[in-house]
């Protein structure tokens, strides 16, 4: 009977490490799919002129900025100098949207 307890006490802990696992690849899932849409979006909002001046700014070469913006290469000084211009870009196309507007409300 102590031998079975043992053993079911082993299987408990086995059963545990697996399902710890499981769940943690789940969540490196989520993280990759995350951070692939958000870099499409980053995407969205940048052209080629963008990446040259980051380049050019950051003294980095295009080719980097570009693997860094597909995902490649991880660099959150990059990253973040990216997300911060696609913003920028996303706020003077809405701007520029709103301003079709009320012209077009005249």
């Amino acid at each position: 009977m102590k031998e079975e307890i043992k053993n079911l006490k082993e299987d408990i802990k086995f059963y545990k490490r697996i399902s710890e696992s499981i769940i943690s690849n789940r969540t490196e899932r989520n993280k990759k799919t995350l951070k692939i849409q958000l870099l499409n979006e980053i995407q969205e909002f940048l052209t080629i002129d963008d990446i040259i001046e980051i380049s050019k700014h950051l003294k980095l070469s295009k080719t980097y900025i570009s693997s860094v913006l597909n995902g490649n290469c991880s660099d959150e000084i990059v990253l973040n100098v990216l997300f911060d211009k696609a913003l920028t870009n996303k706020a003077k196309q809405n701007k520029n949207y709103q301003e079709m507007i009320n012209e077009l409300k005249r």
